[in-house]
């Protein structure tokens, strides 16, 4: 797989390349979103991004966002793009609303999973080896399956709590 890494802080670009280093994947590595967003446009076989949620200019959540807009063309049709996963230090607790909030929408909008700063090598492989998984399992799948739901809403429990999960679902639409 092809991982981009967006970070702006340069000792954890350098340890997640260090620690992907030693597998097949190809790393590519970027400062900020924007550079990200470039890097997204212009090697569209990029298939997952590893971004923090607080960067300058900006953020993980506006970098899924404006990824999200740029058209993937393949032999096989259109493609929604990358998996992304979310590097932070920010915890559901923290006390400042506005980087609660992000890692709330980071949560909602569709980040394949959210790991805590600082993430170790082992974590760190795992989660690379479960969205190598769900591409290889998930290629024409409309619909996520029960195992598929089961590991988001693990995700979500592990983040939020019970009380603030199903709070969301409550206020859920039909």
């Amino acid at each position: 797989m092809k991982i981009l890494i967006a970070d702006d802080v340069g000792l954890i670009r350098r340890q997640l390349q260090h620690h992907l280093a030693a597998t097949e994947h190809e790393v590519f590595v970027a400062e900020d979103g924007f550079r990200a967003l470039a890097l997204l446009r212009s090697n569209q076989a990029i298939d997952v991004v590893i971004t923090d949620l607080l960067m300058p200019g900006m953020n993980g959540v506006e970098l899924f966002a404006e990824s999200r807009k740029i058209e993937r063309l393949t032999d096989d049709g259109t493609d929604a793009g990358p998996d992304f996963m979310l590097l932070t230090g920010v915890r559901p607790t923290s006390r400042d609303a506005r980087e609660t909030e992000f890692l709330q929408q980071a949560a909602s909008i569709g980040f394949f999973k959210i790991l805590g700063k600082p993430v170790g090598r082992d974590d760190l492989l795992q989660a690379v080896a479960e969205v190598e998984e769900h591409r290889k399992t998930s290629k024409g799948d409309a619909e996520p399956d029960a195992a598929e739901l089961e590991r988001l809403l693990k995700g979500l429990l592990a983040t939020y709590g019970r009380e603030r999960v199903s709070h969301a679902i409550d206020t859920l639409p039909a």
